[in-house]
């Protein structure tokens, strides 16, 4: 969405075109963000109807529905309706689970599993969220100088408290 509107703003068609037309798939990532976007709808819809009958994979992802907003135009409303439209939801048990475990590890962190389960088992949180988890505990941890791997879930609740 950024390259096509800095395409817009340069008048910068052709490279753009030459560039996600030809591709194989194509990810679009919060496509709520074009909502009110007239000329960015009007080539998202070129862009889908290309590659539509090419046959080419389209893949796009929203955090939201924009059309139920009316905030899309009819026309792209249209092309979306070509593919299968799914609501993801939020993350189960398993999956919030592997969110914490990767981020503390990509943080080079390790925390126990005690403390990842009880993390994952509560609420509804997205995986933005749960990212904050570890971030906020791992700080929390080196502000009180309190060894990250002898977190416990105690320390946790009261680190996190309000969300627990």
């Amino acid at each position: 969405i950024e390259d096509l509107i800095s395409t817009i703003r340069n008048d910068a068609y052709e490279a753009f075109r030459d560039k996600y037309y030809a591709t194989d798939a194509l990810m679009i990532d919060d496509i709520q963000c074009i909502a009110g976007k007239e000329a960015t709808q009007n080539e998202i819809c070129r862009l889908l109807d290309h590659r539509f009958f090419e046959r080419k994979q389209i893949v796009i992802s929203s955090d939201t529905f924009p059309w139920e907003e009316g905030l899309i135009s009819e026309r792209l409303f249209a092309r979306f309706m070509r593919g299968i439209v799914v609501e993801a939801g939020l993350p189960d048990f398993e999956t919030k689970y592997t969110i914490l475990k990767n981020n503390a590890d990509l943080q080079g962190v390790t925390i126990n599993n005690e403390v990842l389960n009880c993390i994952a088992e509560w609420g509804h949180p997205n995986g933005f969220e749960l990212e904050g988890y570890i971030n906020k505990l791992i700080l929390r941890c080196k502000y009180d100088k309190y060894p990250i791997a002898d977190i416990s879930v105690e320390y946790t609740k009261c680190v996190l408290g309000p969300l627990f």
